[in-house]
């Protein structure tokens, strides 16, 4: 398969399948409904794609005004998921070719292609979607007509969202309509749903990461406690029948989604209040963060004469180090530090030299030094928001210096940094708050040999 910066925008799009479905907020009191969008990319290039361009979230306003700018229909839910699932393929296109360029030199057409892409929502496949979501929409029509005639009153249709149950009342080869009582429908699009349930049979669907869980005949099982998916990081439950064997395991998005689930199946508020010791009990972790192992105790770095902690990743060598104990204590989740390791940490600064100021402006100096007049600008990284990518090219006390690409390059602080990158090793850093996460792209063979 092609790397990302190799592919146009119609085989990205086709290789992340990108699924959005909309979010229902819990009403309180009197309080209007308020609704949100997520997309999640969901396909066999998903993993590759730079952190910020997994997810997507959206506010209802936004979408709302921007899915009437291109010609569809606000009121639509349908068409809002459409315009959101639109954006983020977008969005994580731009990102993952953004990225790259740091990295690679792009083809001719693809930076075509990416100048077509950042040019609103003019590309050819953008403008096809629009109008296919168009003509789709017109295909609901003649399954609501159905719906209203079997129930033999006007329906009020809701969002196919959350957790819904009740009976198929009408389907084409493109909606299914279920009635959920008390004058209410839900018009489920067939392609989100992950099996097409009959007409007359009744079914509880539960949407997760944009796809519709069919759930049926729940009379027949037992429902289980809620629990953590090793897998997703999600909450789950298992259905078993009579012989305690599991016929579905239901994923849970959100917690509101796990309320709903309790309501419509008669759970009462203590599901729900277990679920939620459950959640508080395991924090969710992005599937895509690695487990980190502490490799011995901290010390002081004799290179950095800073607090350092080695520990491992996905069976690799890396250092990290820390201005201060506190500053340490403050990440010490990150590496799943116990009291005792942060209690030693306390211990080990007070062997710190003193002369820490003196050194960092030198070694400072020392990297400006080293990449003068190999790049025409060279900048301190912004460690509030600043991302950036390319080749680490020289190191020196408290300091490493990374190629950005166009004669450019970045000064970081080693104590900013989740782990410290060797020379020649090909990163992308993300800061947050002061420290940057580091995910080197291109480990160097000596990694494991002590850092250089």
């Amino acid at each position: 398969m092609k790397q990302i910066h190799e592919m146009t925008f119609p085989e990205f799009s086709n290789a992340i399948q990108a699924s959005g479905g909309m979010n229902r907020w819990p009403q309180l009191g009197a309080a209007n409904e308020v609704v949100s969008y997520s997309v999640f990319m969901n396909g066999e290039i998903a993993d590759a794609l730079p952190e910020i361009a997994r997810t997507h979230e959206f506010r209802d306003v936004t979408i709302h005004a921007l899915t009437e700018k291109i010609g569809l229909n606000p009121e639509s839910f349908r068409d809002n998921v459409k315009v959101a699932e639109l954006v983020s393929v977008r969005h994580a296109y731009m990102s993952s070719v953004l990225e790259a360029s740091m990295l690679y030199v792009l083809e001719p057409a693809i930076q075509d292609e990416y100048a077509l892409v950042s040019n609103g929502f003019s590309h050819p496949l953008i403008q096809e979607q629009i109008q296919e979501q168009k003509r789709f929409g017109e295909l609901l029509r003649p399954v609501l007509s159905d719906a209203q005639k079997i129930l033999g009153k006007e329906a009020r249709e809701q969002a196919a969202a959350g957790v819904s149950r009740g009976e198929v009342i009408s389907q084409n080869s493109e909606f299914t309509v279920q009635d959920i009582g008390d004058g209410r429908i839900v018009a489920h699009e067939n392609r989100r749903l992950a099996a097409v349930p009959a007409v007359g049979s009744e079914v509880t669907v539960a949407y997760y990461r944009g796809k519709g869980q069919v759930i049926s005949d729940m009379k027949d099982v037992a429902i289980g406690k809620v629990y953590v998916e090793a897998k997703s990081g999600d909450l789950a439950v298992n259905l078993a029948n009579v012989d305690g064997d599991i016929k579905h395991v239901v994923m849970f998005g959100s917690m509101a989604m796990v309320s709903e689930f309790a309501s419509e199946h008669g759970l009462g508020k203590d599901f729900v209040r277990e679920a939620m010791d459950v959640r508080t009990a395991s924090p969710k972790i992005s599937p895509n963060q690695s487990k980190r192992e502490i490799a011995g105790e901290p010390y002081i770095d004799p290179l950095t004469d800073s607090l350092a902690l080695d520990y491992r990743e996905n069976g690799i060598k890396f250092t990290v180090v820390f201005g201060s104990a506190k500053e340490f204590e403050a990440n010490a989740h990150q590496f799943g530090a116990s009291e005792e390791i942060i209690s030693i940490a306390y211990q080990m600064e007070s062997l710190a030299h003193p002369g820490m100021q003196s050194q960092d402006q030198k070694s400072h100096a020392d990297a400006v030094a080293i990449v003068k007049g190999r790049f025409s600008t060279v900048d301190v990284a912004n460690v509030d928001s600043g991302r950036y990518a390319g080749m680490i090219v020289a190191t020196t006390a408290l300091h490493v210096v990374q190629d950005t690409g166009r004669s450019s390059a970045i000064i970081h602080d080693k104590r900013n940094l989740d782990k410290i990158p060797l020379a020649g090793e090909k990163v992308a850093l993300s800061y947050k708050s002061g420290r940057a996460e580091v995910n080197v792209r291109e480990v160097s063979k000596d990694r494991d040999l002590g850092r250089n």
